[in-house]
């Protein structure tokens, strides 16, 4: 299966972060025991997949998600070269089915001259994420711990706890403060946006994206 193949299981769905948390979590718990998923890590994501309805990777070649400090030599598989495979994983999950070294069969040899393309993901904050996940430099890729604690990875009630938190420590006598106040209502599902006499509500996902709404709605 290629780049841009998909296959969907119906009936199930869960967001993206909720997948890509599910799997951090996962793997973060198998590094805390020493341990190492190596190729292996396939699995877990195929698990994980599938039992939220979405995509199937079980025709993918296993050689093709791990780091070229793997492929070029006989080392044995690392957690640095596991946090590379997940980075592949989470631009796949994220963009419904692409890979961020290109088509099977030319991934190999871009994964070895560091050609990556990560434009299907929009969230720039994420995209810098993943490059440093997949990054050439096994040294900068970040630990799942760390991925944990990225902003996009936070669960709906830590995301309303930070901006409770915001909220809570504004000067109310700036004029940052009077433009938010009767426009962002927090709840445990939801934020309310009011823009003039049209009301929308934005689903608590991930910090970039309720901040983008206050910036919108404040403006």
């Amino acid at each position: 299966m290629d780049c841009t193949s998909r296959k969907s299981c119906p009936g199930k769905s869960v967001e993206h972060n909720e997948i890509l948390r599910q799997i951090t979590e996962r793997l973060a718990e198998i590094h805390s025991r020493g341990e190492v998923h190596g190729k292996h890590l396939s699995s877990l994501v195929a698990e994980i997949l599938d039992s939220a309805g979405k995509l199937d990777i079980s025709n993918e070649s296993l050689s093709e998600w791990r780091p070229a400090e793997e492929t070029k030599t006989d080392l044995k598989p690392t957690k640095e070269g596991d946090v590379f495979s997940l980075g592949c994983y989470f631009y796949y999950v994220i963009t419904g089915g692409q890979h961020p070294f290109g088509r099977s069969g030319q991934r190999a040899l871009f994964i070895e001259n560091n050609l990556y393309h990560l434009a299907g993901c929009r969230d720039q904050q994420l995209q810098t994420l993943i490059a440093r996940m997949i990054s050439h430099d096994c040294t900068k890729r970040p630990n799942p711990s760390e991925l944990l604690n990225h902003p996009f990875l936070w669960h709906s009630e830590k995301t309303e706890e930070y901006l409770t938190n915001v909220a809570e420590n504004i000067d109310e006598n700036s004029d940052q403060y009077n433009k938010w106040k009767g426009t962002i209502l927090l709840s445990n599902k939801s934020i309310g946006v009011n823009r003039g006499q049209k009301k929308t509500s934005v689903k608590v996902t991930n910090v970039a994206a309720v901040l983008k709404e206050i910036k919108v709605s404040a403006a």
